[in-house]
């Protein structure tokens, strides 16, 4: 079977790739896509926490090497957990545009560390938790430290 998709978009601006091509016999054609709501939140950037342990901080000392490389503001060091997070991290912040260089690299890269991707929306809890991206495991966040901040 022969599949032409260079009609096709893997990210077209509304809906997603299934929603803008269909099968007709053996061939795909562009169909429009449905209509999705239109975002009411705002990325105004993103944040990236790597998180090591005793025996990994030296690896994640290289990580941290390589993306230098980045136009991203590298944050302190935190040995011990802080805020919501249950490990040592240290944080990355860039802006939107750089998002599709950072994440791609640090997924390539991350020597084995986990780490927490999420936009900044101005909203802690959510940003942390549903819009969160992550590389390896998961961890336990403690989100409540953030809907106290939130509410205060």
């Amino acid at each position: 079977m022969w599949i032409d998709l260079s009609h096709c978009h893997a990210f077209p601006k509304f809906g997603s790739f299934e929603n803008s091509c269909k099968l007709v016999g053996e061939k795909r054609s562009v169909v429009e896509p449905r209509k999705m709501v239109e975002a009411t939140t705002t990325i105004t950037g993103f944040h990236a926490h790597i998180y090591y342990g005793p025996k990994t901080r030296d690896v994640a000392a290289r990580v941290r090497e390589g993306l230098a490389a980045f136009e991203v503001r590298l944050g302190r060091w935190h040995d011990r957990p802080i805020g919501p997070h249950p490990q040592a991290m240290y944080q990355i912040a860039f802006l939107p545009d750089q998002f599709v260089r950072v994440v791609p690299w640090l997924m390539l890269h991350r020597e084995g560390l986990d780490v927490l991707v999420h936009p900044e929306t101005g909203d802690d809890v959510l940003d942390h938790t549903n819009h969160a991206l992550w590389l390896g495991n998961k961890l336990e966040l403690n989100i409540e430290i953030l809907r106290q901040t939130s509410s205060a």
